[in-house]
């Protein structure tokens, strides 16, 4: 498990590897030292007679050698830093080269029963089947744990949703609109929120909130607290909401968004799940909007917003409705790194290059050209294998709290930026209120049938 963080955003994209960084460190150093070496070597020449000529040549020959070195020496940190660089550029362009291919084969897929559908069902499904021939074959929970968790299918899965768009999201966006009246805009989810509301499973509902508990705490100082602070939707609630006044008296909020759970009877399920990637209703969504009307935060008051998993498309999909004054975002293993969001308001985007989850939002680097919104990567299992009893290891939440400690220590200018402009604001003069919600669904005894059906 590396420490080692990889930045991406802020309008520029660097990889900073830990060994080529330690380079230009120890070559940046070497250098000064050969420079006060050679001015040391000077020195000591001006001070022999000239009657010691050849003692004398010598050590002005080993003072030209010295600086020589120490030219050279600037020369290789200059020149690592930019192998850094040259090293990030490499993998994009391999990435998108990667990506194009992918568009192609989905492109002259076109004359297939299905067309784009059918190869991207195929590509997906081949993960799929993968993982359970794995299973099927007794090679045990380990190896379909490390085939989940590891880079390559999940760069698989960006691809594959990144490539599809065009000729997936036509025929899906029909299908939704034809049969539950709703429009969407994410072609993977597209297709999923067809099939539900083809049944009865995914179905969405009204949705209730109450406030469950308050207390007095300290305004968050760090990324590693804010993202602690995000609730255990299977606990007490989903939904946790901090105000205070600021050092200058403005009211501010931040709002924390749970992750899903497999609990029945609550909107942080997969029916919202589909909901919130499309781009259609979504119960938690609504849920999650109810509860800051609830706690009265007005429409101009600044927020900041903290998700996880789900939590983190949430939060995005409250941005972009326009509705709230964004002062911040930070999310936390989320798919919804496709959803548009302002680009006046900061973004800190925490994902593990192993987790399933976010590579459902499509390619990393989304965001790469906006100033403000910044992607902090961590790789998991570069040295070690992942747990063979959990198969989403890289989507765990502790992991990722840890993730957001490093980030609190790095000082990549992008980052930095991006922390002080989403922390700095929360300094408060005193205490805050703290108030968890607990959302429901309200399931009537008899569901609603769908009437319009596709012939």
């Amino acid at each position: 498990m590396s420490d080692e963080l990889i930045v991406s955003g802020g309008g520029v994209i660097t990889i900073p590897t830990a060994s080529l960084s330690a380079m230009i460190d120890t070559a940046a150093l070497l250098g000064v030292d050969l420079h006060r070496s050679e001015s040391r070597a000077a020195a000591l020449a001006a001070e022999i007679d000239w009657e010691a000529g050849e003692a004398r040549r010598m050590i002005v020959a080993a003072a030209g050698t010295l600086g020589d070195v120490a030219v050279r020496t600037r020369q290789l940190s200059t020149a690592l830093a930019e192998a850094i660089e040259n090293y990030s550029e490499t993998e994009q362009t391999a990435r998108r080269n990667a990506e194009a291919r992918a568009s192609a084969l989905v492109g002259q897929s076109a004359w297939l029963p299905g067309g784009g559908a059918f190869i991207t069902s195929l590509l997906l499904g081949a993960v799929l089947v993968a993982l359970t021939r794995a299973g099927d074959r007794g090679t045990g929970p380990a190896t379909v744990g490390r085939l989940v968790n590891s880079e390559e299918v999940t760069d698989l899965v960006r691809t594959v949703v990144a490539t599809s768009d065009d000729l997936l999201l036509g025929p899906a966006s029909g299908l939704v609109a034809a049969m539950s009246g709703e429009s969407v805009d994410g072609e993977i989810a597209a297709m999923f929120l067809a099939i539900g509301v083809a049944g009865t499973s995914l179905r969405e509902t009204p949705v209730t909130v109450a406030r469950r508990s308050v207390e007095s705490v300290v305004a968050p100082g760090s990324l590693g607290q804010l993202v602690a602070r995000i609730p255990d939707a299977s606990g007490t609630g989903q939904i946790r909401i901090e105000r205070f006044r600021d050092a200058t008296g403005q009211m501010r909020s931040i709002v924390y968004l749970g992750g899903t759970t497999d609990e029945s009877g609550q909107p942080w399920d997969m029916t919202s799940n589909i909901g919130l990637m499309a781009g259609a209703d979504a119960g938690s969504a609504r849920a999650a909007a109810d509860a800051m009307r609830t706690e009265g935060i007005a429409p101009d008051e600044p927020v900041t917003f903290v998700g996880y998993s789900q939590g983190g498309a949430i939060a995005s999909r409250l941005i972009e409705s326009g509705e709230w004054s964004a002062a911040g975002l930070v999310t936390v293993g989320s798919p919804g790194a496709d959803i548009p969001i302002p680009t006046n308001v900061p973004v800190i985007a925490f994902e593990h290059t192993e987790d399933l989850i976010p590579a459902l939002a499509g390619p990393s680097d989304v965001h790469a050209d906006e100033p403000k919104a910044v992607t902090v990567q961590r790789t998991l299992f570069d040295e070690i294998d992942p747990p063979a009893d959990a198969l989403l290891t890289a989507h765990d939440f502790a992991a990722y709290t840890e993730t957001a400690r490093l980030a609190d220590a790095t000082e990549d200018a992008r980052v930095v930026a991006a922390r002080e402009e989403i922390l700095v604001p929360l300094g408060a003069t005193g205490a805050a209120q703290a108030a968890i919600y607990r959302a429901e669904r309200v399931i009537a005894d008899d569901p609603p049938k769908v009437v319009r059906r596709l012939r």
